[in-house]
C-alpha cells in the first residue's frame, strides 16, 4: 500500500508506504485523522502533548521460557497493522499513553513513530 499527500503548506509532501497481508478494516475513514497528526508530530513538541491510543488497538505480550519479554500492538485500522515495540512502550499504551514530560529522546521518537503509524494519536 502506498500514499502519497500533497501539502501545500508544508516543504515536504507526505507518504508512507507498507506491504500489507490484507486491507486495513477503516483506514479510509481515519485518513483525514492520520494526516493531521502526521502534520502535528512533525512540529509539535510531544513532551507537552496529550496522546491517546487509537480504539480498536490491543496490545500482545508474550515470553518464551528463557527469552525476553516481547510485546506488539495491533490495530486493524492502522496503515501497518502489527508493529513489534518493547515492553516498556506497550505498557505505556496499556497506560492511556501518559505524559512523555520526564521521557528521553528514544521514548519520544518512538511515540512519534506510533503517532505516524497510526496506533497512537493526538487527544
Amino acid at each position: 500500500m502506498v500514499v502519497l499527500r500533497k501539502r501545500s503548506d508544508a516543504p515536504r509532501n507526505w507518504r508512507r508506504a507498507a506491504t500489507l497481508s490484507g486491507l486495513p478494516v477503516g483506514l479510509g475513514d481515519r485518513l483525514p485523522k492520520l494526516s493531521s497528526d502526521q502534520d502535528r508530530v512533525e512540529t509539535a513538541d510531544l513532551r507537552s502533548e496529550r496522546l491517546q491510543p487509537v480504539a480498536g488497538l490491543d496490545v500482545d505480550r508474550y515470553q518464551r521460557p528463557g527469552e525476553r519479554a516481547r510485546a506488539a500492538l495491533e490495530c486493524e485500522s492502522a496503515p501497518v497493522t502489527y508493529r513489534p515495540v518493547k515492553p516498556e512502550v506497550a505498557d505505556w499504551v496499556l497506560g492511556g499513553c501518559a505524559s512523555l514530560a520526564d521521557a528521553d529522546d528514544a521514548f519520544v521518537t518512538e511515540a512519534a513513530t506510533l503517532v505516524k503509524s497510526g496506533f497512537v494519536e493526538f487527544a
